[in-house]
């Protein structure tokens, strides 16, 4: 009869001794789960820009199209995406909630200075992102760094000046070409109203006294020395 509360004993320490195990199995599948959730909860498809190259003085939009991971339950809030450029940053703010399983796309806005020359320009950006809208553990994840193509200087490009250039010769060129043809009409409607005047004014002119012919344009006669005009 003695040894009955011994093995009662042994058996409940044996019953204590795996269900502890058991609950620290649990407690480390959980912990793992919570980690898996919150490092791998979802997929970032594709990140991409509007146009494949910018021109100085253009604005552009950089997005990032981001999938829920499938079978896992929490919901996501990615509350800001910011890229990084070699001139400058840009960022929105604006919270996207992304369910198990579900795809969305966030954006930046962004612009090319007239400072900036043509080429290749680094950039790289991050998104952040949490579990829960307190946002009391957030989770930021930064790109590597990677280029965009500027195709032209501040100013434009060579063929955008030369197309200006050859607008404004030819504005001034048509200018005095119409400047010419106007002064040439004018110089020869003068000159038709001249040769008209002309034709119709005497060439010679008559003394009243003495009938001798003088010049049209003579005050006193040639002959008798008496002035041509009235009055005299």
């Amino acid at each position: 009869m003695s040894k009955t509360p011994v093995g009662i004993l042994m058996l409940s320490n044996q019953m204590l001794f795996h269900t502890s195990r058991f609950v620290l199995v649990v407690c480390s599948l959980l912990l793992l789960a919570s980690l898996v959730a919150s490092t791998e909860c979802f997929i970032q498809q594709s990140v991409y820009f509007d146009k494949p190259s910018y021109k100085v003085g253009e604005s552009g939009v950089f997005s990032v199209t981001i999938k829920g991971e499938t079978g896992i339950d929490p919901t996501l809030y990615f509350t800001r995406l910011e890229i990084f450029f070699d001139w400058g940053s840009y960022w929105d703010n604006v919270v996207t909630t992304v369910n198990p399983s579900e795809t969305k796309t966030k954006s930046v806005v962004f612009s090319v200075p007239s400072s900036v020359s043509s080429g290749s320009h680094s950039y790289y950006y991050k998104l952040t992102w949490s579990l829960n809208i307190g946002l009391t553990n957030p989770v930021t994840h930064t790109s590597p760094t990677n280029t965009v193509l500027i195709t032209e200087q501040a100013g434009g490009g060579f063929w955008e000046q030369f197309w200006v250039i050859l607008v404004i010769m030819a504005t001034i060129l048509i200018i005095v070409v119409f400047y010419i043809v106007s002064s040439q009409r004018k110089s020869k409607a003068q000159g038709k109203v001249a040769e008209t005047i002309s034709r119709k004014m005497p060439s010679t002119v008559y003394c009243r006294y003495c009938g001798a012919e003088n010049k049209a344009d003579a005050v006193f006669c040639e002959k008798c020395g008496k002035k041509m005009t009235e009055g005299g």
